[in-house]
């Protein structure tokens, strides 16, 4: 799935007319929304916003717009050679791990980010669960190893 979102982005003409134009940007994210067909791709700009394409039958460029993080910091380049695991994978271990430690939150929506933080490139698995809580796993994109996991009620987690 990642491979084939990305190639079908970069050799859409919306893409390369985009790139074209911001030859400095580069891939910072892909975001899945589990129940949804449509994965995004990000890009950060050299003016600290991010451009987001929708990728479905037609690409879709959107509006630039400000990360959503705590601190103004760079965000990281994806290193696309160091993504051993799916996405199918990495949920699969990330919904191993709340069956077995927090099987009382049970998930009403998944999301993915594929990204890469200071602790290293991760998917960044969060769900959202019946209790209002949220359960966010982080895994590397590498090894497949669960580096982070936090439960958190969700007025918490802005």
């Amino acid at each position: 799935m990642i491979n084939d979102t990305i190639g079908k982005l970069i050799s859409s003409i919306e893409f390369k007319e985009w790139k074209a134009k911001n030859p400095d940007s580069y891939l910072a994210h892909l975001f899945v929304m589990f129940g949804q067909d449509e994965p995004q791709v990000g890009y950060f700009n050299p003016n600290h916003t991010i451009t987001t394409f929708i990728v479905s039958e037609i690409i879709k460029v959107m509006p630039e717009a400000k990360p959503l993080q705590e601190e103004k910091q760079k965000l990281l380049p994806l290193e696309l050679d160091k993504i051993k695991l799916t996405v199918e994978q990495a949920m699969e271990k990330a919904e191993e791990l709340q069956r077995q430690e927090f099987s009382q939150e049970i998930p009403v929506k998944k999301f993915l980010i594929l990204q890469k933080l200071e602790l290293g490139q991760v998917f960044n698995i969060t769900f959202l669960t019946q209790t209002f809580n949220t359960l966010n796993i982080k895994i590397d994109s590498e090894t497949g190893e669960i580096i982070e996991k936090s439960l958190k009620k969700l007025m918490e987690f802005s």
